[in-house]
């Protein structure tokens, strides 16, 4: 990163036109990452740790757990009120479509299954969670 920053600084001493603010700013980040390097420090990607779902107390029924666990697991990227896409497609109607909206799979529990634990794109695993989880959000996504 720092070799860029030091080419485009060099760049745009080279080339006259326009702002100085440019270079300034450039340069800025320049001494930030030297310095950040000088100090130890680094740039590190770590996935957070997901916290256990809390399913306990919540009224009994498949799908009322599986609203839980969609929640913690999946609302970051997929919406369940609509079709729209956030980051992953909006699941809702799921289960009426003939296709998945990625793998283009029929909409049937074992392609779920399969989409949860070998997903396709940027989509991450979710090989942490149980067999029963699992069918509660399979029965909560039947629902939307």
């Amino acid at each position: 990163m720092s070799i860029f920053l030091i080419v485009s600084i060099l760049l745009a001493f080279i080339n006259q036109k326009g702002s100085g603010m440019w270079v300034v700013t450039q340069a800025i980040c320049l001494l930030a990452v030297i310095g950040l390097g000088f100090f130890g420090g680094e740039l590190v990607y770590k996935p957070v740790e997901k916290a256990s779902v809390k399913i306990e107390g919540i009224p009994d029924g498949s799908a009322s757990k599986g609203k839980v666990i969609f929640e913690n697991n999946c609302s970051m990227c997929h919406y369940s009120d609509r079709t729209e896409e956030g980051v992953g497609p909006g699941l809702k109607g799921l289960f009426q479509m003939e296709k998945l909206p990625v793998s283009g799979n029929e909409v049937i529990e074992k392609n779920i299954r399969k989409q949860l634990l070998t997903p396709l794109k940027d989509m991450p695993e979710f090989v942490d969670l149980t067999e029963d989880e699992v069918q509660m959000l399979i029965a909560f996504l039947k629902t939307i």
